[in-house]
Protein backbone atom coordinates (compact mmCIF):
# COMPACT_ATOMS: atom_id res chain seq x y z
CA UNK A 1 0.00 0.00 0.00
CA UNK A 2 1.30 3.49 -1.35
CA UNK A 3 2.13 5.36 1.90
CA UNK A 4 -0.14 8.51 2.32
CA UNK A 5 2.42 10.74 3.80
CA UNK A 6 5.52 10.46 0.96
CA UNK A 7 3.24 8.93 -1.88
CA UNK A 8 6.29 6.61 -2.63
CA UNK A 9 6.68 3.62 -0.18
CA UNK A 10 4.96 1.36 1.71
CA UNK A 11 4.25 0.64 4.85
CA UNK A 12 5.81 -2.72 6.05
CA UNK A 13 5.62 -4.28 9.80
CA UNK A 14 8.43 -4.25 12.20
CA UNK A 15 7.27 -5.00 15.14
CA UNK A 16 4.18 -6.63 16.56
CA UNK A 17 3.13 -8.02 20.31
CA UNK A 18 6.10 -6.34 22.44
CA UNK A 19 4.21 -3.21 23.31
CA UNK A 20 1.84 -2.78 26.28
CA UNK A 21 -1.17 -1.77 24.37
CA UNK A 22 -0.67 -4.60 21.60
CA UNK A 23 0.15 -2.76 18.65
CA UNK A 24 1.69 -3.40 16.08
CA UNK A 25 4.36 -0.64 14.57
CA UNK A 26 4.50 -0.16 10.90
CA UNK A 27 7.53 1.82 8.82
CA UNK A 28 7.03 3.15 5.50
CA UNK A 29 10.07 2.38 3.61
CA UNK A 30 9.64 5.69 1.22
CA UNK A 31 9.83 8.32 4.33
CA UNK A 32 10.94 6.41 7.57
CA UNK A 33 7.94 7.25 9.25
CA UNK A 34 6.53 4.52 11.77
CA UNK A 35 2.93 3.77 12.08
CA UNK A 36 0.96 2.29 15.28
CA UNK A 37 -1.87 0.14 15.37
CA UNK A 38 -3.50 0.61 18.56
CA UNK A 39 -6.34 -0.40 20.09
CA UNK A 40 -6.58 2.74 23.01
CA UNK A 41 -8.67 5.78 22.54
CA UNK A 42 -7.97 8.75 21.04
CA UNK A 43 -8.53 10.83 24.29
CA UNK A 44 -4.90 11.53 25.56
CA UNK A 45 -5.99 12.79 28.89
CA UNK A 46 -7.91 10.04 29.25
CA UNK A 47 -5.16 7.56 29.22
CA UNK A 48 -4.25 6.42 32.71
CA UNK A 49 -2.04 8.72 34.66
CA UNK A 50 -1.95 11.61 32.47
CA UNK A 51 -3.40 14.11 35.38
CA UNK A 52 -0.69 12.63 37.87
CA UNK A 53 2.58 13.68 35.58
CA UNK A 54 1.14 17.33 34.51
CA UNK A 55 0.23 17.81 38.12
CA UNK A 56 3.82 17.25 39.56
CA UNK A 57 4.99 20.63 40.36
CA UNK A 58 8.41 19.70 40.11
CA UNK A 59 7.31 18.36 36.29
CA UNK A 60 5.79 21.57 35.90
CA UNK A 61 9.05 23.50 36.15
CA UNK A 62 11.22 21.54 34.40
CA UNK A 63 8.56 21.65 31.36
CA UNK A 64 8.71 25.45 32.11
CA UNK A 65 11.89 25.42 31.79
CA UNK A 66 12.36 23.27 28.49
CA UNK A 67 9.90 25.46 26.63
CA UNK A 68 11.59 28.76 27.40
CA UNK A 69 14.61 27.07 25.32
CA UNK A 70 12.76 26.62 22.70
CA UNK A 71 11.09 29.70 22.31
CA UNK A 72 15.01 31.14 22.38
CA UNK A 73 15.38 28.70 19.43
CA UNK A 74 12.32 30.37 17.85
CA UNK A 75 13.26 34.04 18.47
CA UNK A 76 16.34 33.33 16.15
CA UNK A 77 14.16 32.63 13.18
CA UNK A 78 10.69 34.61 13.85
CA UNK A 79 9.99 37.96 15.18
CA UNK A 80 7.10 38.24 17.78
CA UNK A 81 3.51 38.37 16.72
CA UNK A 82 0.70 36.39 16.47
CA UNK A 83 1.00 32.13 17.64
CA UNK A 84 -1.40 29.55 17.49
CA UNK A 85 -0.52 26.56 19.98
CA UNK A 86 -2.35 23.68 18.54
CA UNK A 87 -3.43 20.88 20.45
CA UNK A 88 -2.18 23.31 23.38
CA UNK A 89 -3.09 20.85 26.28
CA UNK A 90 -3.00 22.60 29.66
CA UNK A 91 -1.51 25.73 28.26
CA UNK A 92 1.94 25.18 29.23
CA UNK A 93 4.08 26.51 26.41
CA UNK A 94 1.22 29.10 25.19
CA UNK A 95 1.53 30.77 28.81
CA UNK A 96 5.35 30.74 28.08
CA UNK A 97 4.66 32.10 24.30
CA UNK A 98 2.51 35.32 26.18
CA UNK A 99 4.67 36.16 28.51
CA UNK A 100 7.59 36.57 26.34
CA UNK A 101 4.95 39.13 24.36
CA UNK A 102 3.08 36.54 21.35
CA UNK A 103 -0.61 37.00 21.24
CA UNK A 104 -1.48 33.86 21.50
CA UNK A 105 -4.36 31.72 20.41
CA UNK A 106 -4.80 27.64 21.42
CA UNK A 107 -6.36 24.87 20.21
CA UNK A 108 -7.53 21.56 22.46
CA UNK A 109 -10.08 19.71 21.86
CA UNK A 110 -10.13 18.59 25.83
CA UNK A 111 -11.78 21.70 28.07
CA UNK A 112 -10.65 19.66 31.44
CA UNK A 113 -6.91 20.51 29.87
CA UNK A 114 -7.76 24.00 29.36
CA UNK A 115 -9.30 25.07 32.22
CA UNK A 116 -6.23 26.84 34.01
CA UNK A 117 -5.66 29.16 31.07
CA UNK A 118 -8.46 31.68 32.32
CA UNK A 119 -6.86 34.95 33.25
CA UNK A 120 -3.09 33.73 31.48
CA UNK A 121 -3.41 36.27 29.08
CA UNK A 122 -4.31 34.04 26.20
CA UNK A 123 -6.44 35.65 23.58
CA UNK A 124 -8.65 32.75 22.63
CA UNK A 125 -9.22 29.26 23.52
CA UNK A 126 -11.00 26.87 20.74
CA UNK A 127 -12.03 23.44 22.32
CA UNK A 128 -12.31 21.72 18.97
CA UNK A 129 -9.74 19.27 17.34
CA UNK A 130 -6.96 20.74 15.19
CA UNK A 131 -9.17 19.40 11.89
CA UNK A 132 -12.33 20.50 12.79
CA UNK A 133 -10.98 24.24 13.56
CA UNK A 134 -11.38 26.97 10.90
CA UNK A 135 -9.80 30.01 11.97
CA UNK A 136 -11.04 33.68 11.25
CA UNK A 137 -7.61 34.86 10.40
CA UNK A 138 -3.75 33.82 9.91
CA UNK A 139 -1.10 33.28 12.61
CA UNK A 140 2.78 34.65 11.98
CA UNK A 141 3.75 31.32 14.09
CA UNK A 142 1.87 27.76 14.46
CA UNK A 143 3.16 25.17 17.11
CA UNK A 144 2.89 21.58 17.28
CA UNK A 145 4.29 20.82 20.65
CA UNK A 146 4.38 16.87 21.48
CA UNK A 147 1.12 16.26 19.73
CA UNK A 148 1.95 15.09 16.09
CA UNK A 149 2.77 11.62 17.37
CA UNK A 150 -0.84 11.42 18.55
CA UNK A 151 -2.47 12.01 14.82
CA UNK A 152 -3.75 9.17 12.95
CA UNK A 153 -2.76 11.03 9.79
CA UNK A 154 0.22 13.04 10.10
CA UNK A 155 0.24 14.87 6.73
CA UNK A 156 -3.27 15.94 7.28
CA UNK A 157 -2.59 18.04 10.56
CA UNK A 158 1.01 19.39 8.92
CA UNK A 159 -1.46 20.19 5.67
CA UNK A 160 -4.18 21.97 7.70
CA UNK A 161 -1.26 24.17 10.08
CA UNK A 162 0.20 25.31 6.76
CA UNK A 163 -3.03 26.74 5.61
CA UNK A 164 -2.71 28.87 9.07
CA UNK A 165 0.17 30.32 8.35
CA UNK A 166 0.26 34.01 6.80
CA UNK A 167 2.78 33.50 3.83
CA UNK A 168 6.32 33.41 5.50
CA UNK A 169 5.13 32.70 8.37
CA UNK A 170 6.48 30.14 10.63
CA UNK A 171 5.51 26.45 11.89
CA UNK A 172 7.46 24.78 14.49
CA UNK A 173 6.74 20.66 15.54
CA UNK A 174 8.33 19.35 18.52
CA UNK A 175 7.55 15.47 18.26
CA UNK A 176 9.51 12.25 19.43
CA UNK A 177 12.19 11.31 16.24
CA UNK A 178 11.39 8.48 14.36
CA UNK A 179 14.74 7.77 13.66
CA UNK A 180 16.55 7.96 16.82
CA UNK A 181 19.11 6.08 17.80
CA UNK A 182 18.03 4.10 21.02
CA UNK A 183 15.23 3.25 18.49
CA UNK A 184 17.65 2.57 16.05
CA UNK A 185 19.23 0.35 18.46
CA UNK A 186 16.01 -1.25 19.62
CA UNK A 187 15.47 -2.27 16.53
CA UNK A 188 18.15 -3.97 15.74
CA UNK A 189 18.28 -5.74 18.86
CA UNK A 190 14.70 -7.33 17.77
CA UNK A 191 15.91 -8.50 14.32
CA UNK A 192 19.05 -10.01 15.35
CA UNK A 193 18.14 -11.60 18.71
CA UNK A 194 13.97 -11.40 19.25
CA UNK A 195 14.66 -12.30 23.24
CA UNK A 196 15.07 -8.58 23.36
CA UNK A 197 11.96 -7.24 21.83
CA UNK A 198 10.75 -6.36 25.15
CA UNK A 199 12.85 -3.64 25.25
CA UNK A 200 11.15 -2.17 22.38
CA UNK A 201 8.11 -0.95 24.60
CA UNK A 202 10.23 1.87 25.91
CA UNK A 203 10.67 3.54 22.56
CA UNK A 204 6.95 3.77 21.69
CA UNK A 205 4.68 5.19 24.35
CA UNK A 206 1.04 3.97 24.28
CA UNK A 207 -0.72 6.66 23.34
CA UNK A 208 1.08 7.54 20.37
CA UNK A 209 0.04 6.63 17.17
CA UNK A 210 3.17 8.01 14.86
CA UNK A 211 6.72 8.49 15.22
CA UNK A 212 8.24 11.09 12.61
CA UNK A 213 12.19 10.83 11.44
CA UNK A 214 13.65 13.68 10.34
CA UNK A 215 13.36 12.24 6.65
CA UNK A 216 9.77 11.85 7.46
CA UNK A 217 9.49 15.59 8.41
CA UNK A 218 10.38 16.59 5.27
CA UNK A 219 8.22 14.70 3.38
CA UNK A 220 5.50 16.03 5.79
CA UNK A 221 6.59 19.47 4.94
CA UNK A 222 7.15 19.23 0.84
CA UNK A 223 3.58 17.82 1.03
CA UNK A 224 2.33 20.89 2.60
CA UNK A 225 3.69 23.33 0.67
CA UNK A 226 6.74 24.19 3.30
CA UNK A 227 10.28 24.60 3.24
CA UNK A 228 12.26 22.93 5.87
CA UNK A 229 14.82 25.42 7.50
CA UNK A 230 16.30 23.64 10.10
CA UNK A 231 15.80 20.49 12.11
CA UNK A 232 17.36 20.36 15.60
CA UNK A 233 17.43 17.24 17.96
CA UNK A 234 16.84 17.76 21.92
CA UNK A 235 15.74 15.48 24.54
CA UNK A 236 12.33 14.85 26.67
CA UNK A 237 12.97 16.41 30.30
CA UNK A 238 14.62 13.89 32.84
CA UNK A 239 12.07 13.91 35.37
CA UNK A 240 8.71 14.07 32.70
CA UNK A 241 10.77 10.75 31.34
CA UNK A 242 10.83 9.45 34.62
CA UNK A 243 7.35 9.57 35.58
CA UNK A 244 6.21 8.64 31.98
CA UNK A 245 8.07 5.23 32.57
CA UNK A 246 6.71 4.98 36.14
CA UNK A 247 2.71 5.70 35.27
CA UNK A 248 2.95 3.62 31.88
CA UNK A 249 4.95 0.71 32.40
CA UNK A 250 5.29 0.55 35.65
CA UNK A 251 3.23 -3.53 35.58
CA UNK A 252 6.13 -4.67 33.85
CA UNK A 253 9.21 -6.10 35.36
CA UNK A 254 12.59 -4.53 35.42
CA UNK A 255 10.99 -0.93 35.22
CA UNK A 256 12.64 0.13 38.36
CA UNK A 257 16.11 -0.60 37.29
CA UNK A 258 15.77 0.72 33.94
CA UNK A 259 14.68 3.55 34.97
CA UNK A 260 17.54 3.66 37.20
CA UNK A 261 19.45 3.19 34.53
CA UNK A 262 17.57 6.14 32.68
CA UNK A 263 18.74 8.85 35.45
CA UNK A 264 21.89 7.38 35.48
CA UNK A 265 22.65 8.16 31.48
CA UNK A 266 20.61 11.09 30.74
CA UNK A 267 23.20 13.63 31.09
CA UNK A 268 24.85 11.65 28.29
CA UNK A 269 21.99 10.48 26.03
CA UNK A 270 21.23 14.21 26.74
CA UNK A 271 24.56 15.47 24.63
CA UNK A 272 24.60 13.29 22.14
CA UNK A 273 21.64 11.08 22.01
CA UNK A 274 18.57 13.58 21.84
CA UNK A 275 14.96 11.44 21.32
CA UNK A 276 13.08 14.27 20.36
CA UNK A 277 13.01 16.69 17.14
CA UNK A 278 12.75 20.70 17.00
CA UNK A 279 11.47 21.14 13.34
CA UNK A 280 10.65 24.24 11.55
CA UNK A 281 9.32 24.78 8.06
CA UNK A 282 8.43 28.15 6.68
CA UNK A 283 5.45 28.74 4.23
CA UNK A 284 7.00 30.98 1.15
CA UNK A 285 5.70 34.21 0.22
Amino acid sequence: MTCAVCGRGARRLIAEDVLPCRSAVYRCSGCGIDFLSSRLEDNYWNTAGQEAIYEDAAIARERAAFFEQVLDEIALLCPVGSLLDAGAGKGEFAAAAHSRGWAVSVVEPSVRATAGLAGRGILEVFNVRLEDYTPARQYDCVTLMDVLEHMRDPLAAVRKCALFLRPGGLLIVLTPDGGSFMRSAALAGLRCIPRLGGALKYQYYPPHLCYVSARGFGALARRSGLEVIRIDRTATPKQFLLAKLRHHYGGHAGNRAFCAAVSAAYPLARLGLGNKLLAFARKPV
